[in-house]
């Protein structure tokens, strides 16, 4: 919470995260994978639009869209939606790409854009 009594901005980048998160084990993929692939979905860039604010009590709903991005990487839009008033509290738009365990690019593993793209 910030001092306002709203959700602190930065946690809004936790809710995405936790998003993806989830969608990625609704396709039939863990973390682990990322461990036996050495790649890893790092976020290159963030756009976040602030709509409306949240507070500590509001349900929310993500919904999140995944689209791929060039050889590296991938597009996701996510929206939180606070489910009470159907209000869009943030729109959001990253960029992520997958990087080698030295941090450099590498190609989107097959598997996940089979089941995540």
């Amino acid at each position: 919470m910030d001092s306002f009594g709203h959700v602190n901005n930065a946690a809004y980048l936790n809710y995405l995260e936790a998003a993806r998160g989830d969608a990625l084990i609704q396709a039939g993929l863990s973390f682990h994978h990322f461990e036996e692939w050495s790649a890893f979905p790092v976020v290159r860039r963030a756009r976040l639009d602030f709509l409306a604010p949240l507070f500590s009590d509001d349900e929310i709903r993500i919904e999140s869209e995944m689209t791929p991005l060039r050889r590296t990487g991938f597009h996701a839009h996510q929206k939180i939606i606070r489910t009470s008033t159907g209000t869009l509290a943030l729109d959001a738009e990253l960029e992520l790409v997958f990087t080698s365990r030295a941090g450099r690019p590498i190609a989107v593993p097959e598997l996940f854009k089979e089941r995540f793209l």
